[in-house]
């Protein structure tokens, strides 16, 4: 019964916040594409000094594909290599979304470079730096948190614990919490 009433409540609060739909023993956060630039926004720009020189990922720009399940960006790239070459481009990255239960927080776990295109860039220097962007893709972008539920969502959610499926439609993030 107490169960059965705390469902109930969780469901009641996270429903009347707005942030979840019902689903039997499930709830769903909608995220559109603006609250996600927004969220995403305040990790850029992504900085690290390499072996080939200093690289800086900027402006990232969201890119939702419907009946996807992984977040995609396309991000600025800079990198300035110690013989005074400056090489600039574009990339876009994906990664799958996953949650922590006990932090309630949403967040990008084993990004990927898709797409790297770098103006001017010698043929001697691509495998390289396509090897060094793919290294802090992977390094520095599991760190950003998409979504944290306040403290309140977080007390009135901790009975789902699992994160059951992500998936795109219409321009929106739809990440399922369930028991």
């Amino acid at each position: 019964m107490i169960k059965r009433i705390t469902c109930i409540s969780v469901m009641t609060v996270l429903i009347g916040l707005g942030f979840f739909t019902e689903n039997a023993q499930a709830y769903t956060l909608t995220m559109t594409q603006k609250e996600l630039q927004i969220m995403i926004d305040v990790w850029f720009p992504v900085t690290q000094a390499t072996a080939i020189g200093d690289v800086k990922l900027s402006s990232p720009k969201i890119l939702l594909t419907n009946a996807s399940d992984r977040l995609g960006f396309s991000v600025n790239i800079h990198l300035e290599m110690p013989d005074q070459y400056i090489a600039k481009g574009k990339g876009v990255i994906d990664g799958e979304i996953d949650y922590n239960a006990e932090r309630g927080e949403f967040y990008i776990r084993e990004p990927r470079l898709l797409k790297l295109k770098v103006e001017g860039l010698p043929p001697s220097y691509e495998s390289i730096v396509l090897s060094v962007i793919n290294d802090l893709t992977q390094q520095q972008l599991p760190l950003i948190v998409v979504y944290s539920l306040d403290k309140q969502e977080i007390a009135q959610a901790s009975v789902l614990r699992t994160l059951k499926s992500v998936r795109v439609n219409k321009g929106q993030l739809l990440m399922e919490l369930g028991l």
